[in-house]
């Protein structure tokens, strides 16, 4: 799960920026979400995707 949300931060990092949220800060929360040692809880994410024929 953290390896999603740090491809989230990934994916959003210029937009962040753009935002104004610190390049640091987004690195720290990336650092963090890296760090294998980490336990992190959440509810579980469940992602349904549908094609219409």
């Amino acid at each position: 799960m953290a390896r999603m949300w740090d491809l989230t931060w990934v994916q959003a990092r210029e937009s962040l920026i753009a935002l104004g949220v610190s390049p640091e800060v987004i690195a720290t929360a990336q650092t963090e979400l890296r760090d294998e040692r980490r336990w992190f809880y959440a509810p579980p994410t469940i992602r349904v995707q549908a094609v219409r024929r």
